[in-house]
């Protein structure tokens, strides 16, 4: 594995004001405020033991261009995405989106989302589709498209348990401040209002930091689901470029961790 550091550009901040004089800085078990762990070389970046063989799905300013009828998304998601998404000449034309994505912004990834959901949308996962992608964009999409050696992780979601939140902050704010504020408790009821509209269980992004030993099972906090557990969940309509079992198998000589669905 490549020698561990944390840059500028791997970082992802989401801000939320709390009054006229402060921000608060959050990091949910890198969800939030997403921490990517990793160093840059020839073949991409290496973080908590999984490679991913390519810098595009990291880049802040994402790249998203339409081709005909599918748009090809690459890099982080942003607001500034949800708008050139919502600005293509002709996106009632958009019937699939190809991406490849460590995730981004919460809210914005959910605006994109329920467009997704609303114009039923596809999705293609090229190289990855992680944190906010996977949660959310995954999800929502008609017909979703895994390639062979393609990632899908997740790693914790704005209603995981509180244990699994790490507050990065320089100001006098407690913990209970943080959850009891109007922005945090907005956002977390935007996710779970999402969830109920697409019909997909609720505990999908965070279902196994429910159990006791999650830190012991899951050290590298990023996991997976397998196609049973997906389906369990209510995701639907998932198609693998060769088979679920071939996915798998490839996905774990990967050093993915596979979670089960909650009971």
């Amino acid at each position: 594995m490549l020698a561990a550091k944390t840059s500028s550009h791997e970082k992802s901040f989401l801000k939320i004001v709390l009054n006229n004089d402060y921000y608060y800085t959050l990091k949910i078990l890198r969800f939030l405020v997403v921490t990517l762990v990793g160093s840059y070389s020839p073949i991409g970046y290496s973080f908590s033991g999984i490679d991913i063989p390519d810098i595009k799905p990291f880049q802040e300013e994402s790249v998203i261009v339409q081709k005909g009828n599918v748009v090809y998304f690459d890099g982080l998601i942003s607001k500034e995405s949800f708008t050139t998404l919502s600005n293509f000449p002709h996106p009632d034309k958009i019937e699939s989106i190809s991406i490849n994505s460590m995730g981004g912004d919460v809210e914005a990834a959910l605006d994109i989302a329920d467009w997704m959901w609303e114009n039923h949308i596809n999705i293609t996962i090229r190289t990855v589709c992680a944190s906010a992608c996977a949660n959310y964009l995954f999800p929502a999409a008609r017909n979703k498209f895994i390639g062979k050696d393609s990632y899908l992780l997740l790693h914790g979601g704005v209603n995981s348990p509180e244990k699994e939140f790490q507050l990065d902050t320089n100001t006098d704010f407690s913990r209970n401040s943080f959850f009891e504020s109007p922005e945090v408790k907005k956002i977390k009821s935007r996710e779970s209002v999402f969830y109920h509209k697409i019909n997909v269980d609720s505990k999908y992004p965070y279902c196994p930091q429910l159990e006791e030993n999650y830190s012991d099972k899951f050290p590298e906090k990023w996991f997976s689901y397998e196609p049973l557990s997906l389906e369990k969940f209510g995701i639907s309509n998932i198609h693998y470029a060769n088979s679920p079992s071939q996915w798998i198998l490839l996905m774990r000589s990967k050093n993915v961790i596979f979670a089960n669905n909650c009971n």
